[in-house]
């Protein structure tokens, strides 16, 4: 795993990130939370936010011409919510 963080990390020392770049929580997901739900610890709450992370994050790489490292450590990487 550290080795697929390292590499993530080499890739990503490569493209050139404006200043002022940010992912963003889509609309529609922002609509979807209010007060309690942004503090629920419900697995499938947590899970669909990290889905939603990480569909932004693919995004956010496709804009800037990097390859998202997503896919490749999807494998290596499980998260666990419990």
């Amino acid at each position: 795993m550290q080795d697929t963080l390292l590499g993530i990390l080499k890739m990503l020392a490569n493209v050139a990130i404006p200043l002022a770049s940010f992912i963003r929580m889509s609309e529609d997901m922002q609509k979807n939370l209010d007060y309690p739900s942004k503090l629920s610890r419900e697995p499938s709450h947590i899970a669909a936010l990290i889905a939603h992370g990480q569909q932004r994050a693919k995004s956010f790489l496709a804009e800037l011409g990097a390859e998202p490292p997503l896919e490749a450590a999807q494998g290596e990487i499980e998260m666990r919510i419990h």
